[in-house]
């Protein structure tokens, strides 16, 4: 049966999160998709992800595949983007070999994560206000630095039993500004995260930058791999899926 992958983008702003849920009322990205697919296709069409984002998270750019028996009709990519709300896009429909797979093949996948430090009505759930101030951008790089090697995160994670192992390679992480200054900019990219993850590696950091941690607890911990002693989990809005990477999709 002929595989399609939807690359997608949303604002899980409105959302409880990627995944589908049999809670009455619950909405999903998920299920959104898959309502309007069903739709336009005349047929219950279930699709699969390229992960799971919480509640509040957004996506630039993310994968989500389906089977489908017959050639796709004309104009399905319209006819999806019309039954879509405003806050959920699909940017291109690719057939892929029937084996192809969204979760399992990607080979990378890059989150941002956004903070600003001044009340804007127009970053409202699209970035965190921080309210500490302005940290020191040279001592999150040097935390950012700490990060970049294939370790077990079990310390910036969720507990999760059914994982076969928590090792996970990032390739590179750091620091930036941005919006004329404004805002800061965490970027980094991994062959795969576990749940949690990105949110607490930022906050980390910020705890470092504040001096409530130090680099030197952040090293004990990727090598211990017990949980640091206070909270270091951040708000969702700030943070995106950026890219997914597959090595046989153009990234364009």
């Amino acid at each position: 049966m002929p595989r399609y992958f939807l690359e997608i983008a949303y604002l899980g702003t409105a959302y409880e999160g990627w995944q589908g849920q049999k809670r009455q009322g619950a909405v999903t990205i998920q299920g959104t998709i898959e309502q309007a697919l069903s739709a336009v296709l005349a047929r219950e069409v279930p699709i699969i992800g390229a992960g799971r984002t919480d509640a509040g998270v957004h996506a630039r750019q993310s994968f989500a595949h389906f089977d489908h028996h017959h050639a796709l009709p004309k104009g399905l990519l319209k006819a999806l983007n019309r039954l879509l709300p405003d806050d959920i896009s699909v940017a291109r429909i690719i057939q892929v070999a029937d084996g192809a797979h969204t979760r399992y093949d990607a080979t990378a996948r890059s989150y941002a994560y956004y903070l600003h430090f001044a009340k804007d009505p127009f970053l409202v759930g699209r970035s965190w206000l921080y309210p500490y101030g302005l940290p020191d951008l040279g001592i999150l790089k040097q935390a950012a630095g700490l990060l970049v090697r294939e370790a077990d995160f079990s310390a910036f994670s969720r507990r999760n039993p059914d994982l076969k192992h928590n090792r996970c390679t990032i390739y590179n992480a750091g620091w930036e500004t941005t919006g004329g200054g404004l805002q800061l900019l965490f970027r980094v990219s991994a062959n795969r995260y576990l749940h949690n993850m990105v949110r607490r590696l930022v906050g980390a950091q910020l705890m470092v930058a504040r001096g409530k941690l130090n680099l030197h607890d952040i090293e004990s911990a990727l090598e211990s791999q017990q949980p640091l002693r206070i909270n270091i989990n951040v708000a969702p809005e700030g943070l995106y899926l950026t890219q997914v990477t597959y090595p046989y999709i153009d990234p364009a």
